[in-house]
């Protein structure tokens, strides 16, 4: 049996919040659980692209704060 025990809170970061985030503002009542699955993974993978892609600008010289 195990001595410890490991929390683990939902969101974890701040790509997961955002693709929540977007899923709660969506309709969701017309798709299945499997659709609601993909549509959370497209728009986390869609959030984390936006991420790399504002940080790798080059020439930036604005810095993004979150």
């Amino acid at each position: 049996m195990a001595d410890s025990v490991e929390l683990r809170a939902f969101p974890s970061d701040k790509y997961e919040a955002l693709a929540m985030a977007y899923l709660n503002a969506q309709e969701l009542s017309v798709y299945t659980p499997e659709q609601i699955v993909q549509e959370y993974a497209e728009a986390l993978s869609k959030v984390k692209a936006e991420f790399k892609r504002l940080h790798g600008l080059s020439g930036n010289t604005q810095k993004v704060s979150y």
